[in-house]
């Protein structure tokens, strides 16, 4: 399993915005996109909807963040001392 775009995403969904997931990765809002694409490509489905002022989630994109969070939360849990 490749994990490149999974933080990205999740980001982005977060704050239904590519420029604040990118501040908050600091990485570019050109980078986080790419990144995003890919993920789309890799998975075969389309987990954003984007227009020119909104992004949203697409239905697949909602159970895709849903797994997303709970693994996202363990690895934190797992990565404290």
């Amino acid at each position: 399993m490749r994990w490149e775009g999974i933080s990205e995403f999740v980001y982005v969904a977060e704050y239904e915005s590519f420029t604040r997931g990118a501040k908050e990765l600091g990485i570019s809002t050109a980078q986080v996109s790419r990144q995003i694409s890919a993920l789309e490509k890799r998975l075969n489905i389309k987990l954003l909807y984007r227009t020119t002022r909104k992004v949203s989630l697409t239905e697949e994109g909602r159970v895709f963040y849903q797994h997303c969070a709970v693994c996202s939360m363990a690895w934190m849990r797992l990565s404290k001392p």
